[in-house]
């Protein structure tokens, strides 16, 4: 990546009143990102296949090596090697494969300060501020995915996208801020009025080809148009803001903000959002009763704040309320035309209402301090994208409010500064923790079906499950307790020539047999005094069950005792939101040097490893993982707590081994250096002698180290959605980097 930013203040003081501010930035960034999942693909991609074509002495070539397709082979219609062919050579795609994204940012800013009134707070002040700023944005993608890496169909080879994006916003703000002065010093007033109005405009066009020429990137040049699209939207926006701070000898404080926004994000008769809040905060330190505190225990802050406020919240697209028409199928070799959704007029905001009490603790001239926070929302006519019934022509709406949610939690921050100092060095440090838990109390019955997944029959299906008055990010799935050892046919045997109770004594010893067992763990047997092979899924129309479980095969818990694996053996097996969030960091000054840390954790939350369950599955050609060297092999193998079982291609025969289980949920736990920047200033007094107001040298790094037990490459996976935090080998977004820098100060 290439980054180039610059950015230029100018402040005019026109006399003691007026103050001219022009403030101008750009930020160029290009980007070179990966065309492909190379990540995913590397680790999946055969370990026996040589990214470069090889001669016939052995000797390989600077060609890169790509499948035949199976058209090579249509005599014998061979479908063995698909799951290979789908995927491009990760080398070959890192090297030729081109994601370029460039990005141009401009912002320039003019403002005017005008004090209308006294200048000191010994008289009343009024004092105006207006701003106006620009932002423009310019954004170009470019893709080329040239015939090398070429791996379905032989027709539709070298594709090229282009694409770009255009924005222009305009936003001028206009505030008057009134601070009244009073005899009695012990009170103090400051009142704020502000009007802003915000306009702004984008536009986008793509263009999508194929079977380009070698050697030529533009889509529209020499190849065939797949597709064209382009796009045009507008926004306007007006606030209006009013605001008031009173407090009495800085031992009482009130807050009070009301503000209207109107957006043509919503039809004109909702087209105003209200919001308001209230706060305020009791110095209890301050009073006198509180000398004692101050006096013999070094006491510095004691105080306690609480804070109720409501906000209302738009959609995240505009004109929702108006009719929109797209393009469709073509009809007699024209493009057709069609509404692409049904206007939005009843659309309405959505509310959040929120409450929170705060508490700060103080010693030592506030070098150590402790604040306790504890807030709870509570959002009304949440809005969200869903279903809606056929009969209306349409199978969704852009969004609808479809109910309500909650959200608790608490942070608690301790920082200290200048904790420990000696001499020249000193010491900075802070740690938080952090929990929040979110609850949907009322849902819309269409979407909430819509959010939920039904159980699908299959490996590594994921059942979502939303449920009222429950947190988000439950984890269902079953429970594996090992590997069968030993084969039905077996276990048949033992029964037959030794009878049933030899069989429940080699079960009660260890050993795994997939036979059917009661809640007691004894045999089930039939009428004949025969045991009954696990099953998975009996089909409810034919009676017939869609799998047998064998030696070898994942054993799991059968919950109810049925005698079949199903719907009902699922189980919660955990939750994707941590436990306990946070950060902490350090700072070590000494002299003109300064050493600062930031890290970052998670503490108990639970992560699909869907990557995992990928390079251990065995039941395609794809690469494994080290792990499948200790699979069951032979009757005898595996056993509880033995989780790798059989190797089994779904091309011969299908297996249930991979099903969603706590085989793959792990503990995403983790601790990581953030950051970390080493920096030194250099003396005041000699870059004066240049003219210089400050001159600092640093080195940084980026994502250091990470220590976790997780088995996967990165623990940080996302959450707080709907769906479970799942790890699906994407390539990891923490990069280490490195940063040398230099800080010039005029």
């Amino acid at each position: 990546m290439n980054r180039f930013s610059t950015r230029m203040a100018l402040d005019y003081f026109v006399s003691d009143r007026i103050k001219i501010i022009s403030d101008f930035s750009l930020t160029y960034t290009d980007r070179d990102l990966n065309y492909d999942g190379l990540w995913g693909i590397a680790m999946v991609k055969m370990p026996n296949l040589s990214p470069y074509y090889e001669y016939e002495n052995g000797v390989q070539s600077n060609d890169y090596y790509y499948m035949l397709q199976r058209e090579a082979f249509a005599s014998t219609n061979n479908k063995k090697l698909d799951d290979q062919r789908g995927m491009a050579n990760p080398l070959a795609s890192a090297n030729l494969a081109k994601y370029n994204q460039r990005r141009y940012e401009l912002a320039p800013k003019l403002e005017l300060e005008y004090k209308l009134l006294g200048l000191d707070d010994q008289h009343h002040q009024l004092k105006y501020n207006g701003v106006v700023f620009v932002n423009v944005s310019n954004e170009y993608d470019d893709k080329d995915y040239p015939r090398e890496l070429s791996t379905t169909n032989y027709l539709d080879t070298h594709s090229s996208y282009s694409y770009s994006a255009k924005s222009l916003s305009f936003t001028t703000r206009h505030t008057l801020n009134y601070i009244p002065h009073f005899q009695n010093e012990d009170n103090y007033m400051t009142m704020l009025a502000r009007f802003e109005l915000t306009s702004g405009s984008n536009s986008n066009q793509a263009t999508n080809g194929y079977r380009l020429p070698s050697g030529v990137t533009n889509p529209s040049a020499g190849g065939l148009i797949s597709s064209m699209s382009s796009g045009y939207g507008q926004w306007k926006g007006l606030m209006y803001m009013y605001t008031a701070h009173y407090s009495y000898k800085s031992k009482y404080s009130l807050d009070g903000t009301l503000r209207m926004d109107g957006t043509t994000r919503f039809g004109p008769s909702k087209r105003w959002l209200a919001s308001y809040s209230v706060s305020g905060r009791w110095n209890i330190i301050d009073e006198n009763f509180m000398s004692w505190a101050r006096e013999k225990a070094q006491m510095s802050m004691l105080s306690v704040s609480a804070g109720w406020g409501r906000v209302g919240n738009a959609p995240g697209q505009d004109y929702l309320y108006m009719n929109k028409y797209g393009t469709g199928a073509s009809y007699l070799g024209t493009i057709s035309m069609n509404p692409s959704g049904l206007k939005l007029n009843n659309l309405g905001p959505e509310h959040v209402t929120s409450w929170n009490v705060g508490f700060n603790l103080g010693f030592f001239d506030d070098r150590i301090r402790f604040r306790l926070d504890l807030y709870s929302r509570l959002t009304t006519n949440m809005m969200l994208g869903g279903g809606i019934p056929n009969s209306t022509g349409y199978r969704s709406l852009a969004v609808k409010n479809v109910g309500d949610m909650k959200n608790n939690g608490w942070e608690f921050n301790i920082d200290g500064s200048r904790l420990l100092k000696k001499g020249k060095f000193s010491l900075d440090f802070y740690v938080n923790f952090a929990n929040n838990r979110n609850v949907i109390t009322k849902m819309d019955p269409i979407t909430l079906e819509g959010l939920n997944t039904d159980f699908a029959k299959a490996n590594a299906r994921t059942l979502q499950r939303v449920q009222i008055d429950n947190p988000f990010g439950a984890i269902y799935g079953f429970r594996c307790q090992g590997t069968y050892q030993y084969n039905f046919t077996t276990a048949q045997r033992i029964a037959k020539y030794q009878g049933a109770d030899a069989l429940q004594a080699s079960i009660d010893a260890g050993h795994t047999y997939p036979v059917a067992l009661n809640a007691d763990g004894k045999l089930v047997l039939n009428e004949k005094g025969e045991p009954l092979q696990m099953m998975f899924c009996y089909d409810g129309n034919t009676g017939k069950p869609l799998g047998k479980f064998n030696g070898g095969d994942a054993m799991y818990e059968d919950i109810n005792h049925d005698g079949q694996i199903n719907e009902l053996d699922i189980v919660y097996l955990g939750n994707s939101l941590p436990k306990l969030t946070g950060g902490f960091g350090f700072t070590l000054n000494y002299g003109h040097w300064k050493l600062s840390t930031q890290f970052n954790y998670r503490v108990d939350y639970d992560v699909y490893n869907l990557a995992r369950l990928n390079v251990e599955s065995m039941n395609s050609n794809n690469n494994q993982s080290q792990a499948v060297n200790y699979r069951w092999r032979k009757e005898g193998d595996g056993g509880y707590g033995q989780y790798i079982p059989r190797a089994l291609s779904d091309f011969y025969m299908s297996n249930y081994n991979t099903l969603v289980s706590d085989r793959f949920i792990e503990d995403g736990s983790f601790l990581r250096l953030n950051y970390l920047q080493l920096s030194y200033s250099f003396d005041s007094k000699l870059i004066k002698k240049w003219h210089l107001n400050q001159l600092k040298l640093y080195a940084s790094a980026r994502n250091l180290f990470c220590l976790t037990k997780y088995s996967g490459v990165d623990p940080e996976v996302s959450y707080g959605g709907y769906s479970i935090s799942t790890d699906n080998a994407s390539t990891p977004a923490h990069a280490r980097a490195y940063t040398f820098g230099l800080n010039i100060e005029f």
